[in-house]
């Protein structure tokens, strides 16, 4: 079904819009990532100093 209904080309947007939004969250996540690998990572370097 959503094969024919993309070779028939039915409305680009509508194959458009996911695409834009998949890519935002791709980034989205990938920034979360980041920061919460950042946040550990200054955690446990902020800790491991205090020790020693």
């Amino acid at each position: 079904r959503e094969a024919g209904r993309i070779r028939r080309g039915e409305s680009p947007a509508k194959g458009r819009v996911p695409a834009r939004v998949a890519y935002v969250l791709g980034w989205l996540t990938l920034g979360v990532l980041s920061a919460w690998l950042l946040f550990w990572g200054w955690l446990y370097f902020a800790a491991s100093g205090d020790r020693g």
